[in-house]
């Protein structure tokens, strides 16, 4: 692809699988971090109070970029990898949680982000999750649902009419479905 690489400010701040970690992790509130990774519990959170001191500014602007190489901008103690196989990857879960807290917050009254601009940070991360590689991409697509549910709950809420456009729920569980069953056809896989 074509365009700016978001890896330069990805790269530095997601933890990763091998080495990375000490590079300012995203780092969540015990309470938070432990509940925010319950499907059926996260959007509970959205009266702790504790949401608020969460930073989720990594997220804004992700939509300015077209793609994320994580082969590239690497953090200094990352070794590069020597092959697609042996390289090192980042860890995406963070990632999912911390896009769960920025539509969390944006579903308070006044909320800045407002929920229709953390639904397009989000769904930014999403595509740029896809661009990366095959693994990324399947946890972009879950993602997509997490931005589903905000919505779903933001229209409960009064929050927002149900005229926000979000992404299909049906499309990105397509979408995550394929890129499970990619590596057979390829023949990475048996």
């Amino acid at each position: 692809l074509e365009g700016a690489d978001a890896g330069a400010v990805l790269n530095g701040r997601v933890p990763w699988r091998a080495g990375g970690n000490d590079v300012r992790p995203l780092l969540l509130p015990p309470k938070i971090a432990e509940v925010v990774k319950d499907n059926n519990k996260w959007l509970t959170l959205i009266e702790d109070p504790a949401l608020d001191t969460v930073d989720t500014s990594l997220l804004r602007g992700l939509s300015a970029y077209s793609k994320w190489d994580v082969f590239r901008d690497l953090p200094a103690d990352v070794p590069p990898g020597i092959n697609l196989y042996d390289a090192p990857l980042p860890a995406y879960l963070p990632l999912r949680h911390l896009a769960r807290v920025h539509l969390l917050k944006s579903l308070k009254p006044n909320a800045s982000p407002t929920f229709a601009e953390a639904a397009h940070d989000v769904e930014a991360l999403a595509y740029l999750l896809s661009t990366s590689n095959l693994l990324a991409g399947v946890v972009g697509t879950v993602i997509l649902k997490d931005v589903v549910a905000a919505h779903d709950r933001a229209v409960d809420d009064g929050v927002v009419g149900d005229h926000v456009g979000v992404v299909d729920v049906d499309g990105a569980e397509r979408m995550r479905r394929v890129l499970l069953t990619a590596p057979v056809f390829v023949g990475l896989t048996r």
